[in-house]
């Protein structure tokens, strides 16, 4: 069975030249399973590391390449997803990437998790099991395009909390409404 570990993104710091400290604890710890079921010898795992908005997301695909390098893994077990626009854009583009038989390890930031879970089971297979790795992290200010979004969502982690909760409610409506769009 092939093990698909998922990292979503969480952009670059508001500096720009580095990743986010949620971005790079999910990724370490992305990176940290993939070795592990590597080291097994059974399971030839991919990796796949999720990219955020178009005029960023290079920056942070280059951040993650060199963390995975750095690691030791190869790239040949990477998947880098460029310019994710929303969580419906990034299931889609997951869901083309997860081979049949395949199981799912969701690495997220644990605020995060529930929104990118949910997010995922409505675009995926119904029959394709899911893991959620939780992993506690530092909230930040990350570079965004929306301003007002990095503020508000990074300016204090109750913020943070609530910006998550808030589209952990109104995600799968939106979502819904580009699925039925799509069609």
């Amino acid at each position: 069975m092939k093990k698909i570990i998922y990292v979503p993104s969480y952009c670059l710091a508001a500096c720009g030249s580095r990743l986010t400290e949620m971005s790079l604890q999910t990724t370490k710890e992305g990176i940290r399973i993939a070795k592990t079921l590597l080291g097994g010898g059974r399971i030839k795992p991919i990796l796949i590391l999720s990219t955020s908005r178009p005029v960023l997301w290079r920056k942070e695909a280059e951040l993650k390449e060199a963390m995975v390098l750095a690691a030791g893994l190869s790239m040949k077990y990477v998947t880098i997803i460029p310019e994710m626009m929303d969580s419906f854009d990034e299931a889609e583009k997951i869901k083309k990437i997860i081979p049949g038989g395949a199981s799912l390890v969701v690495v997220a930031e644990k605020w995060h998790a529930p929104r990118v879970f949910a997010s995922l089971k409505m675009v995926l297979p119904s029959h394709l099991f899911i893991e959620l790795v939780k992993v506690n992290t530092k909230i930040e200010r990350h570079l965004d395009t929306t301003r007002l979004r990095s503020w508000l969502c990074s300016s204090s982690k109750f913020n943070y909390i609530l910006w998550q909760l808030f589209f952990g409610l109104i995600g799968p409506l939106m979502m819904r409404r580009q699925m039925k769009q799509k069609k």
